[in-house]
Protein backbone atom coordinates (compact mmCIF):
# COMPACT_ATOMS: atom_id res chain seq x y z
CA UNK A 1 0.00 0.00 0.00
CA UNK A 2 2.79 2.80 0.91
CA UNK A 3 4.17 1.93 -2.71
CA UNK A 4 0.65 2.88 -4.78
CA UNK A 5 0.61 6.15 -2.19
CA UNK A 6 3.94 7.09 -3.09
CA UNK A 7 3.12 6.35 -6.51
CA UNK A 8 -0.35 8.57 -6.40
CA UNK A 9 2.01 11.43 -4.71
CA UNK A 10 4.65 11.50 -7.26
CA UNK A 11 1.85 11.97 -10.09
CA UNK A 12 0.49 14.56 -8.13
CA UNK A 13 4.08 16.50 -8.15
CA UNK A 14 3.72 16.84 -11.63
CA UNK A 15 0.60 17.68 -11.92
CA UNK A 16 1.59 20.96 -9.71
CA UNK A 17 5.03 21.40 -11.10
CA UNK A 18 4.48 21.45 -14.85
CA UNK A 19 4.26 24.78 -16.34
CA UNK A 20 0.80 26.24 -17.73
CA UNK A 21 0.24 25.84 -21.69
CA UNK A 22 -1.35 28.08 -23.58
CA UNK A 23 -2.70 25.35 -25.92
CA UNK A 24 -3.53 22.61 -23.31
CA UNK A 25 -5.36 25.50 -21.38
CA UNK A 26 -7.44 25.88 -24.83
CA UNK A 27 -8.19 22.96 -24.92
CA UNK A 28 -9.53 22.80 -21.54
CA UNK A 29 -11.76 25.76 -22.62
CA UNK A 30 -13.14 23.61 -25.27
CA UNK A 31 -13.84 20.73 -22.66
CA UNK A 32 -15.35 22.61 -20.27
CA UNK A 33 -17.77 24.52 -23.24
CA UNK A 34 -18.62 21.22 -24.93
CA UNK A 35 -19.58 19.48 -21.15
CA UNK A 36 -21.62 22.10 -19.63
CA UNK A 37 -24.65 21.05 -22.31
CA UNK A 38 -24.31 17.84 -20.23
CA UNK A 39 -23.24 19.18 -16.98
CA UNK A 40 -26.72 19.04 -15.48
CA UNK A 41 -27.63 15.42 -16.54
CA UNK A 42 -24.14 13.71 -15.31
CA UNK A 43 -24.66 15.89 -11.86
CA UNK A 44 -28.09 14.03 -11.77
CA UNK A 45 -26.96 11.12 -12.26
CA UNK A 46 -24.14 10.76 -10.28
CA UNK A 47 -21.52 10.46 -13.10
CA UNK A 48 -18.28 11.93 -11.63
CA UNK A 49 -16.24 12.75 -14.61
CA UNK A 50 -12.74 13.21 -14.65
CA UNK A 51 -9.50 14.06 -16.56
CA UNK A 52 -6.33 13.29 -17.13
CA UNK A 53 -3.56 13.00 -19.34
CA UNK A 54 -2.38 15.75 -21.51
CA UNK A 55 -5.02 18.12 -19.69
CA UNK A 56 -3.96 16.93 -16.07
CA UNK A 57 -0.59 17.35 -16.75
CA UNK A 58 -0.22 20.27 -18.99
CA UNK A 59 0.99 18.30 -21.50
CA UNK A 60 1.21 19.37 -25.26
CA UNK A 61 3.12 16.71 -26.79
CA UNK A 62 -0.45 14.94 -28.47
CA UNK A 63 -2.88 16.64 -26.54
CA UNK A 64 -5.94 13.90 -26.98
CA UNK A 65 -8.47 13.86 -24.37
CA UNK A 66 -8.90 11.76 -21.42
CA UNK A 67 -12.00 11.25 -19.61
CA UNK A 68 -13.31 9.35 -16.79
CA UNK A 69 -16.63 8.51 -16.33
CA UNK A 70 -17.29 6.84 -13.05
CA UNK A 71 -20.70 6.06 -11.52
CA UNK A 72 -21.40 3.71 -8.31
CA UNK A 73 -23.10 0.89 -9.50
CA UNK A 74 -23.68 -0.92 -12.70
CA UNK A 75 -27.06 -0.31 -12.93
CA UNK A 76 -26.10 3.12 -13.17
CA UNK A 77 -23.57 3.07 -15.89
CA UNK A 78 -25.96 0.77 -17.67
CA UNK A 79 -27.77 3.55 -18.04
CA UNK A 80 -26.11 6.30 -19.17
CA UNK A 81 -23.35 4.26 -21.30
CA UNK A 82 -24.89 5.57 -24.31
CA UNK A 83 -24.73 8.81 -23.12
CA UNK A 84 -21.41 9.11 -22.30
CA UNK A 85 -20.77 7.53 -25.88
CA UNK A 86 -22.55 10.69 -27.77
CA UNK A 87 -20.46 13.02 -25.72
CA UNK A 88 -17.43 11.47 -26.81
CA UNK A 89 -18.71 11.49 -30.30
CA UNK A 90 -19.35 15.24 -30.25
CA UNK A 91 -15.59 15.65 -29.48
CA UNK A 92 -14.66 13.31 -32.06
CA UNK A 93 -16.90 15.85 -34.56
CA UNK A 94 -15.61 19.25 -33.51
CA UNK A 95 -14.46 21.14 -36.31
CA UNK A 96 -11.33 22.64 -34.36
CA UNK A 97 -9.52 21.13 -31.78
CA UNK A 98 -5.53 22.93 -30.61
CA UNK A 99 -3.36 21.41 -33.31
CA UNK A 100 -0.18 20.02 -31.48
CA UNK A 101 2.38 16.93 -32.22
CA UNK A 102 0.02 14.51 -34.46
CA UNK A 103 -3.25 15.46 -34.18
CA UNK A 104 -4.00 17.74 -37.11
CA UNK A 105 -6.47 19.49 -35.21
CA UNK A 106 -8.97 16.65 -34.24
CA UNK A 107 -9.96 15.59 -31.09
CA UNK A 108 -8.57 12.37 -30.52
CA UNK A 109 -10.91 11.07 -27.44
CA UNK A 110 -10.08 8.09 -24.66
CA UNK A 111 -12.71 8.04 -22.51
CA UNK A 112 -12.47 5.33 -20.30
CA UNK A 113 -16.59 4.86 -18.34
CA UNK A 114 -16.62 2.21 -15.17
CA UNK A 115 -18.21 1.56 -12.09
CA UNK A 116 -17.16 1.11 -8.27
CA UNK A 117 -19.19 -1.84 -8.26
CA UNK A 118 -17.55 -3.42 -11.28
CA UNK A 119 -14.20 -2.50 -9.71
CA UNK A 120 -15.57 -4.53 -6.56
CA UNK A 121 -16.98 -7.10 -8.27
CA UNK A 122 -13.49 -7.73 -10.33
CA UNK A 123 -11.88 -7.68 -7.66
CA UNK A 124 -13.79 -10.28 -6.11
CA UNK A 125 -13.38 -12.32 -9.15
CA UNK A 126 -9.43 -12.34 -8.54
CA UNK A 127 -9.48 -13.52 -4.82
CA UNK A 128 -12.04 -16.27 -5.81
CA UNK A 129 -9.71 -17.43 -8.43
CA UNK A 130 -12.51 -16.71 -10.85
CA UNK A 131 -10.35 -14.15 -13.04
CA UNK A 132 -6.68 -14.26 -13.66
CA UNK A 133 -4.88 -11.03 -13.87
CA UNK A 134 -2.65 -11.31 -17.26
CA UNK A 135 -2.62 -7.88 -18.14
CA UNK A 136 -5.59 -6.88 -20.34
CA UNK A 137 -7.77 -7.75 -16.91
CA UNK A 138 -10.77 -5.93 -18.39
CA UNK A 139 -9.37 -2.61 -17.95
CA UNK A 140 -9.74 -2.89 -14.21
CA UNK A 141 -5.87 -1.59 -13.90
CA UNK A 142 -6.66 1.33 -15.90
CA UNK A 143 -9.95 2.21 -14.31
CA UNK A 144 -8.53 2.09 -10.89
CA UNK A 145 -5.15 3.38 -11.08
CA UNK A 146 -7.06 6.64 -13.23
CA UNK A 147 -9.92 7.27 -10.26
CA UNK A 148 -6.98 7.60 -7.97
CA UNK A 149 -4.57 10.25 -9.86
CA UNK A 150 -7.61 12.10 -11.59
CA UNK A 151 -9.50 15.39 -10.28
CA UNK A 152 -12.99 16.34 -11.34
CA UNK A 153 -14.26 18.39 -14.10
CA UNK A 154 -16.65 19.44 -12.02
CA UNK A 155 -16.30 21.00 -8.74
CA UNK A 156 -19.31 20.22 -7.67
CA UNK A 157 -18.36 16.36 -7.83
CA UNK A 158 -15.27 16.55 -5.73
CA UNK A 159 -17.07 14.90 -2.67
CA UNK A 160 -18.19 11.99 -4.51
CA UNK A 161 -15.16 11.77 -5.99
CA UNK A 162 -13.67 11.39 -3.15
CA UNK A 163 -16.05 8.72 -1.87
CA UNK A 164 -15.00 6.80 -4.85
CA UNK A 165 -11.87 7.04 -4.33
CA UNK A 166 -11.74 6.37 -0.24
CA UNK A 167 -13.73 2.90 -1.54
CA UNK A 168 -10.50 2.12 -3.90
CA UNK A 169 -8.53 2.68 -1.12
CA UNK A 170 -10.44 0.46 1.22
CA UNK A 171 -10.21 -2.73 -1.91
CA UNK A 172 -6.49 -1.95 -1.95
CA UNK A 173 -6.17 -2.27 1.34
CA UNK A 174 -7.50 -6.06 1.43
CA UNK A 175 -6.28 -7.07 -1.50
CA UNK A 176 -2.64 -7.96 -2.22
CA UNK A 177 -3.93 -8.94 -5.55
CA UNK A 178 -5.51 -5.29 -6.56
CA UNK A 179 -2.03 -3.79 -5.67
CA UNK A 180 0.02 -5.56 -7.92
CA UNK A 181 -2.80 -4.86 -10.43
CA UNK A 182 -2.58 -1.18 -10.16
CA UNK A 183 0.92 -0.56 -9.29
CA UNK A 184 2.13 -1.68 -12.96
CA UNK A 185 -0.03 1.26 -14.68
CA UNK A 186 0.70 3.87 -12.22
CA UNK A 187 4.48 2.88 -12.70
CA UNK A 188 4.41 3.31 -15.71
CA UNK A 189 2.32 6.78 -15.48
CA UNK A 190 5.38 8.04 -13.86
CA UNK A 191 7.64 6.77 -16.03
CA UNK A 192 6.08 8.82 -19.09
CA UNK A 193 5.59 11.64 -16.77
CA UNK A 194 9.36 11.77 -16.27
CA UNK A 195 10.04 11.47 -19.88
CA UNK A 196 7.56 13.95 -20.97
CA UNK A 197 8.59 16.66 -18.35
CA UNK A 198 12.22 16.33 -20.10
CA UNK A 199 9.89 17.94 -23.48
CA UNK A 200 7.87 20.27 -22.09
CA UNK A 201 9.81 23.85 -23.13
Amino acid sequence: MPHIIALVDELAQFQRNNPSHLKVSEAMGMVHKVLYRHKSELLWHRVVVTYHGSLLYNDPRNLDLDLGFTTSSEVGLLMNENYIQDIMDEFEALPTWPIMGHNNGHCDTNFVWFSIEGIQNDVAALEAGRLVFDNELDMLDINASALLTSPPLFPEQAELLYEFIQHVYQLLEGSLILRRVIARPLEEAVAIRKERSLLIP
